[in-house]
């Protein structure tokens, strides 16, 4: 993917008065000849608020462009689309299964060689129990995705839930979960990969 004369170019969608999105916005790889676009998949309201792309190296040989775009109606809450794109005979696809995580969440892209040799994708999203207030203190949910050669696909390895709680948007500006985890995380792929369950 990585060629000369090539650039990414996103196209926004459209939006109501409100500054609602009413259509997904896209983004698009363009040469000196052609030009190949992804729109991400249906969801109510669109995938169509601050779409953002930037290109990345999922290992030494492969490249690929991130590409995360927010769908909200209003409130406190929002949904975020993340996809990692790859051409394939003359088509953008999203490497990944369909992944979105809400605005009190954080993600990752780890390189672990012991694990894998395709950098791995890790999300952790708040689980909201009982009574908990939105942006309070919360348990979140773990997803680990590792590449698969023989499917050319990321695959969920694994997923649980933590067992502490950790601060939401109450108490802080950003959500910092993957890092006190990441021992919990890399332990937990590295038996589920050797079978040692």
């Amino acid at each position: 993917m990585a060629q000369n004369n090539l650039r990414i170019e996103i196209i926004q969608g459209t939006l109501n008065e409100d500054g609602w999105p009413t259509s997904p916005a896209s983004v698009c790889l363009k040469s000196l000849h052609d030009k190949e676009c992804y729109i991400p998949p249906e969801h109510n309201p669109p995938f169509g608020l601050n779409p953002k792309a930037k290109e990345i190296n999922l290992n030494s040989d492969v490249d690929a462009v991130l590409f995360t775009v927010e769908s909200s109606a209003g409130g406190s809450g929002s949904t975020t689309a993340i996809s990692i794109l790859k051409e394939s005979k003359g088509k953008l696809i999203d490497l990944l299964p369909e992944v979105s995580v809400s605005n009190q969440s954080e993600y990752g892209l780890w390189n672990e060689s012991s694990i894998s040799n395709m950098t791995i994708l890790v999300t952790a999203d708040f689980v909201w129990v009982g009574n908990e207030v939105h942006f309070a203190s919360h348990r979140y949910r773990i997803s680990s995705y590792i590449y698969d050669p023989q499917k050319q696909k990321y695959e969920l390895t694994d997923q649980y839930v933590t067992e502490k709680k950790y601060s939401g948007l109450d108490k802080s500006e950003i959500i910092t979960v993957l890092e006190p985890e990441k021992s919990t995380i890399l332990r937990r792929l590295k038996k589920k990969l050797t079978g040692n369950n």
